[in-house]
């Protein structure tokens, strides 16, 4: 095993690589463009601990910090560094490669280049590692064995890290079927003489570890549960291979998506018993009745989102109908009860009718937690 550990910050690499890429400029991702114009606006749980920009920039500022941003030595050497790095590694992994070769030991060894996460490089204004997003979640995972795979061979089905164990004992001609190996084993995907393997049907997992958020991820799709009042996010990589739109039962097709994703992740989290549930925030498994945008209004309201009319004259500004209607829990207008479905609580399952069903002295304490009164806006309309 070679364990490298670029790349990496403090992002600086060694001659002559420091400067190979000094003629190339370097823009900001889409992906963080929208992001930080809230058009649309990023999940609560995509916030990080290294922005790039801050998330709080005034809207009609933002282009001109991005200008900036984009503009600065910073960032342009952050960048070109990184890219020095990659191809430093890439022509060590080369080095290796070539000893195989000239040892006679290309055909007896079976070599794997992989990682233990992936990196954000400004994608959703980020760069750290902690969502759930391609960039930071996502692994390469390419595999050589002349003779045994075939060169070329690509695989799109999704798996995940967990995978890596019986996989490769069983590569290695070890039967783990009598073993209890959490993981799905590949081995036959990769041995088998079809140059494309392809199963949009299975679906892998992931969590962060604080319990912020987990998903389901398939090949094309990836569904994402998380706490601070967010609904479930359904990603689809193939529309739309940034990840900004939440296309959750967006119409027929996405529902009967979303509902094969949320039965095998709601499973999965009972299974593995992940830190989701523990958490002390609910977890939304439907998109409440009174759900507002958390994207930049348009029209009179440009460069404003529901959240800045909490600190206005409320009833003066909630009188436009536009506006009542892009934000009707800000402006408090909507009280309808989240009929279909429920919400994961401590290790429960709670729909607004349980919420009614409970003494008032517990309904009152539970509706005063904004998440419950929000789902639940009828049953909790004299305790908001």
């Amino acid at each position: 095993m070679v364990s490298y550990p670029d790349p990496h910050n403090p992002y600086a690499v060694r001659e002559p690589y420091n400067e190979m890429f000094d003629d190339l400029h370097f823009a900001i991702p889409q992906s963080a463009i929208s992001s930080l114009n809230k058009k649309p606006a990023p999940p609560a749980w995509s916030r990080t601990n290294t922005p790039e920009i801050p998330e709080d920039t005034p809207l009609d500022t933002v282009e001109r910090e991005i200008e900036l941003y984009e503009n600065s030595a910073s960032y342009q050497r952050r960048q070109r560094q990184t890219f020095g790095m990659i191809k430093l590694l890439d022509d060590n992994i080369g080095r290796i490669l070539e000893t195989l070769k000239n040892n006679n030991l290309e055909n007896n060894t079976l070599v794997i280049f992989t990682s233990d996460h992936g990196g954000t490089m400004a994608e959703h204004n980020s760069r750290g590692k902690e969502t759930p997003y391609k960039t930071s979640a996502g692994v390469p995972f390419l595999i050589r064995w002349p003779g045994k795979i075939p060169a070329g061979k690509h695989v799109e089905t999704a798996y995940s890290s967990i995978d890596f164990v019986p996989t490769l004992l069983n590569l290695l001609g070890i039967d783990t079927s009598e073993f209890e190996l959490p993981g799905i084993n590949a081995s036959g995907d990769l041995l088998n003489e079809a140059m494309h393997i392809s199963d949009e049907s299975q679906i892998r997992f992931i969590e962060n570890t604080m319990g912020k958020w987990t998903a389901a991820m398939s090949q094309r799709y990836k569904l994402v549960l998380g706490r601070s009042e967010m609904p479930p996010y359904l990603f689809d990589t193939t529309a739309d291979p940034n990840e900004l739109t939440n296309f959750f039962y967006l119409n027929k097709a996405y529902k009967e998506v979303s509902q094969t994703m949320k039965r095998a992740l709601n499973k999965e989290i009972k299974t593995r018993d992940f830190q989701l549930r523990e958490q002390q925030d609910p977890v939304y498994l439907v998109t409440p009745a009174c759900q507002e945008t958390r994207d930049q209004l348009d029209g009179d309201e440009s460069f404003t989102v529901c959240a800045n009319y909490k600190t206005v004259a409320l009833q003066e500004e909630c009188q436009k109908p536009a506006l009542k209607s892009k934000c009707p829990v800000t402006c408090n207008v909507c009280f309808k009860d989240t009929r279909w479905g429920n919400f994961m609580w401590k290790r429960r399952y709670i729909s607004c009718a349980s919420v009614a069903s409970k003494s008032l002295w517990k309904r009152r304490k539970w509706c005063k937690k904004e998440a419950i009164g929000n789902f639940c806006r009828e049953t909790c309309a004299d305790f908001l």
